[in-house]
């Protein structure tokens, strides 16, 4: 009997209750909310997680009536957020998959629509898409702009498998009217 309790116990998922939703931010989004960004309303679909040297980190994957995008922690200190949408990596000048396939790393200087990226990082660790599993190997590296505020990060998902996607950082208080998944 009480191993039938706390068997129950913890393999129940805990619901979140939230008492005043007046009161939630963009730190307390997950699968299921709603929030306005912008003039659209956006949905969080999917919650994934990224275990790297640095730490681990959430990004969520977001969807408006005509977009797909993904939402992740900025700077901390000052309390942004960046979101990413995924582009071709052709589309990025010169033949990045090439170079880093022959040299194991990217070029310093990237080229996008027609603005110059510099190498600022890179990191290596594994992706848990709706945070779970055993988490897949990638290594990545992230260009700046001269502003700082854009960025490209491209993925090297095994040998031959690369994704690039740009971003923007935006002020956490540009995410308005939150409300938690209704039941």
């Amino acid at each position: 009997m009480v191993f039938s309790f706390l068997k129950d116990k913890f393999s129940k998922k805990e619901e979140k209750s939230y008492d005043d939703i007046t009161d939630l931010t963009v730190k307390n989004l997950d699968v299921g909310f709603i929030f306005d960004y912008e003039t659209e309303t956006w949905q969080v679909t999917a919650k994934n997680r990224y275990e790297t040297d640095e730490g681990e980190y959430f990004e969520m994957e977001i969807k408006s009536s005509s977009d797909v995008c993904f939402l992740e922690p900025g700077d901390e200190d000052l309390h942004t957020w960046l979101i990413t949408k995924k582009i071709p990596i052709g589309k990025i000048g010169g033949n990045v998959r090439a170079h880093i396939k022959k040299e194991q790393d990217p070029p310093d200087t990237i080229t996008y629509d027609g603005v110059e990226y510099y190498l600022d990082a890179s990191t290596d660790g594994h992706f848990f898409k709706d945070c779970e599993g055993e988490g897949d190997p990638f290594i990545s590296w992230n260009f700046l702009d001269d502003s700082e505020k854009k960025q490209i990060t491209i993925e090297q998902w095994g040998e031959t498998e690369f994704e690039a996607s740009t971003g923007l950082e935006v002020e956490e208080f540009r995410f308005m009217n939150i409300l938690p998944a209704s039941k």
